[in-house]
């Protein structure tokens, strides 16, 4: 199983459209087995991420499930891409126009150690 470093991880999701990636640190090797059973039955996308880490492609609240069964640290990365005015927000909200928008980009974390 090929492993990929966690910037390429990070790059790809920050690119436009790009499904949201679940982290789950910190995976000892038993448990690496016992979650690889898990997403053989469950047919899960998933990386191997360098330092011992697993990278779910989408399936976001599987990914919590098991980070949370394992007591593990997750983090939920994604792009959240909305318009937002660029001038000013109180002519905006006075008369509900602006001539160009903007698009924002937003990575949280969703999960601390659990």
């Amino acid at each position: 199983m090929e492993q990929v470093s966690l910037q390429e991880v990070i790059s790809y999701s920050k690119q436009k459209e790009s499904p949201r990636i679940t982290v789950v640190d910190s995976i000892t090797d038993d448990e690496f087995k016992e979650i690889g059973e898990l997403i053989g039955r469950l047919k899960l996308l998933f990386l191997c991420v360098a330092e011992n880490r697993i990278a779910f492609i989408n399936n976001v609240d599987v990914a919590l499930k098991i980070a949370k069964d394992f007591r593990k640290k997750s983090q939920v990365m994604y792009q959240d891409f909305a318009k937002r005015p660029s001038a000013n927000l109180v002519n905006y909200a006075l008369t509900g126009y602006t001539k160009s928008w903007i698009i924002l980009r937003d990575n949280r974390l969703h999960s601390k150690s659990l």
